[in-house]
């Protein structure tokens, strides 16, 4: 589903208008607009869906395992019915955020990404190494925990408490996105 305007771009920058029901593939790139956003189901329950917010641009890199690579905006993640052994993931140009199955927002801003996790089931955030590869160790993040890494070559911050503000902005976000996938069920 659209609210307000986004588009898929193709390699020669063209630009085409998104709307609801339209279907996305590997290498597609989407630009969501100011005071827009772009919900995209994996599946046709919507148990597994992203939220993709106003001023965002995100790169559909693979649907299972999923992996999204984001330039610059915020991504919430509701994630309840991956496949058997798959695995969702984020990249930002310093970081890369990757689940088996949870609900978490990544958001991408100035350089810095940063990762909230809203659910029971761990986050596992990683640092890129000065050329971009992932490293290592993971920073894992607990229920209403959020990390972040300022900068490439950086591992992600020590986890820390998300606060009351933070919570209630994620909760916020969560619940329009339950709506949407909600008004879905509803038409079939």
């Amino acid at each position: 589903t659209v609210s307000g305007s986004a588009s898929v771009v193709s390699e020669d920058g063209q630009k085409t208008a998104l709307k609801k029901g339209d279907i996305l593939k590997v290498g597609s790139v989407v630009e969501v607009d100011k005071d827009s956003y772009l919900d995209l189901a994996y599946d046709s329950q919507w148990n597994n869906i992203t939220r993709i917010s106003a001023d965002s641009k995100v790169k559909i890199r693979s649907i299972y395992p999923t992996d999204l690579f984001m330039d610059k905006g915020d991504i919430l993640a509701k994630l309840h019915k991956l496949p058997a052994q798959s695995t969702f993931e984020i990249e930002t140009p310093p970081a890369v955020a990757a689940v088996r199955g949870s609900e978490y927002r990544t958001v991408y801003r100035d350089g810095v990404t940063d990762v909230y996790n809203l659910h029971t089931s761990n986050v596992e955030v990683y640092g890129k190494d000065p050329e971009g590869a992932m490293m290592r160790e993971p920073v894992i993040l607990k229920q209403d925990e959020k990390t972040g890494i300022d900068r490439l070559g950086e591992a992600p911050r020590v986890p820390e408490a998300v606060s009351e503000k933070e919570k209630n902005e994620n909760r916020s976000l969560g619940e329009n996105l339950n709506r949407a996938a909600e008004v879905h069920e509803e038409k079939g």
